[in-house]
């Protein structure tokens, strides 16, 4: 029996198949000499869809390249919020961390070590507290991008500018927005270089 989830093209008589367990597509096809260029707009359930690559053989595109990878340190000395961004950062593709650090002192060292893309800077912390830590963050990566995430608000905010930081995240600020913050300071690197190297 046909499942309520197939896919139909009936202009080429493609069937795709969506298996809810594995989440994997079949792809069948009917009276077809050959696939073409492009897939036509599918319908799911007799229901307008948008259209859904489901296989290279229906679509001769090439697809997009994914984004490069962003190496994260995170530094803060409370558990919950240094384990709170790590998580939301391991779970999307274009993030990984590769060290934490719980003080200033620590942060820097981990940073020498692991040479990360970008570096999340808690400022109140003990041993050395972020802004303290910055210059020595700033010498073990010189072309890492900084954030300081902090509850101290427009003085922070105005010492962390003073600074040359890339950013500050507010700790009482939505958890959603997060990881957009992040990868903004990251992307606004990367328009810049593109824009150098054409220029």
């Amino acid at each position: 029996m046909q499942a309520q989830n197939d896919i139909k093209t009936a202009r080429y008589g493609v069937t795709v198949s969506l298996d809810r367990r594995g989440g994997l597509l079949r792809i069948a096809r009917s009276r077809l000499t050959g696939y073409p260029r492009k897939p036509s707009v599918m319908t799911m359930g007799g229901s307008p869809a948008r259209p859904y690559k489901a296989c290279m053989h229906l679509c001769a595109d090439s697809p997009s390249p994914a984004p490069p990878v962003v190496r994260v340190v995170v530094a803060d000395d409370a558990d919950g919020p240094r384990e709170l961004i790590c998580l939301l950062l391991d779970m999307e593709s274009d993030f990984t961390v590769v060290g934490r650090a719980r003080d200033g002192a620590e942060a820097v060292n981990v940073v020498a070590d692991t040479g990360p893309d970008l570096v999340v800077l808690d400022v109140a912390m003990p041993v050395m507290d972020g802004f303290t830590a910055f210059s020595g963050v700033r010498a073990a990566a010189p072309r890492a991008k900084v954030v300081f995430f902090t509850g101290s608000g427009e003085a922070a905010s105005e010492k962390a500018r003073a600074l040359g930081a890339d950013g500050l995240i507010e700790k009482n600020g939505s958890v959603d927005t997060i990881v957009p913050r992040l990868r903004s300071v990251c992307r606004a690197e990367s328009v810049a270089a593109a824009a150098a190297a054409t220029g």
